[in-house]
């Protein structure tokens, strides 16, 4: 009479707690009753064979988080039936971007959506503040924003999982307008030297044309290039130009226009190229009006000396 078969599979996770966190190396066991007692092991982890594990054992070294909700399978068979267990891994791990917050732009009037990607387990703590408030805008991975002139800037997110640290980026929310300029009104320079003027347009879209005027005549063109050149960089939220003036001269000191445009209109600002004092010249003339300074101060404790001696011999006579 042939004996009744008895099959039963349970998969346990061997170590000291069954917590799983990223980095750390984890042992599945397989274990079995079975008659016949003579079984085979399989192991699967999402489907796919782990050809190099064929005992009752599977051994993960250093998991990452691509394994979180994967499912670990286990198949054991002898010559009368095949059975099988599986298991989902939770492993737990630290906050990390999946995609960064990005610069937004817009008309005024318009809303735009920053977010705030970050991927971790336990799911993470979302804060957004803005740097000119310091006051929390949203706790949600989604920041909307209407923007007008007292929300634009810069977005601060905040990703905290308990336990595992924090990450954090930064976002800035534009409004579409015409250039604006912010640069010195008077600038220096040094006769006969190669003299800069800078002029920094701040704007969304970038201003894309940059004009320099003297006298009401343009200037930095080809006409013109054995004494002007231009040169134009880009900054954070727009573009520098710089008028370079080569061997400058005398009637070259005076008030230069610079106007900067875009689809949005343009904005205009007055720099006046003075000439910059010779620095060794002022120390000369400070030194010397120091010198003429102390001397007085010398003939005058001098006199003062001789009268006051003067008024005593007369007393003592």
């Amino acid at each position: 009479m042939p004996c009744a078969l008895l099959f039963d599979i349970t998969l346990t996770i061997a170590g000291p707690t069954r917590k799983l966190v990223e980095g750390s190396d984890v042992q599945f066991s397989c274990l079995t009753k079975a008659n016949p007692p003579d079984v085979s092991y399989r192991w699967f982890v999402n489907d796919q064979f782990a050809l190099s594990e064929m005992t009752s054992e599977l051994y993960l070294f250093n998991i990452t988080r691509r394994l979180h909700n994967s499912l670990v399978r286990c198949e054991a068979q002898n010559s009368v039936e095949k059975t099988e267990e599986s298991k989902a891994l939770n492993i737990l791990y630290k906050p990390q971007f999946k995609n960064r917050p990005k610069n937004v732009q817009a008309d005024f009037g318009s809303y735009v959506t920053i977010i705030c990607d970050v991927d971790s387990n336990p799911p993470p703590n979302i804060e957004w503040t803005f740097e000119k408030t310091k006051k929390v805008m949203s706790t949600t991975s989604n920041l909307t924003v209407l923007v007008s002139n007292a929300t634009v800037g810069r977005y601060h997110c905040k990703a905290t999982t308990p336990g595992f640290g924090e990450v954090n980026a930064e976002a800035s929310v534009f409004m579409r307008g015409k250039p604006v300029i912010d640069s010195p009104h008077v600038q220096h320079g040094t006769p006969s030297e190669t003299v800069r003027l800078e002029c920094v347009a701040s704007s969304v879209p970038v201003a894309d044309r940059i004009v320099w005027t003297y006298h009401g005549t343009v200037i930095g063109t080809r006409n013109d290039q054995n004494y002007y050149s231009v040169l134009e960089d880009p900054t954070e939220d727009g573009v520098k130009s710089t008028l370079i003036i080569r061997n400058s001269r005398q009637e070259q000191f005076g008030a230069y226009n610079c106007t900067a445009s875009n689809d949005y209109g343009s904005d205009s600002i007055v720099i006046v190229l003075v000439p910059k004092k010779d620095f060794m010249l002022i120390l000369a003339i400070i030194g010397a009006v120091g010198g003429i300074i102390v001397m007085i101060m010398i003939f005058s404790v001098i006199g003062f000396c001789r009268r006051s001696t003067s008024q005593k011999k007369k007393k003592a006579k």
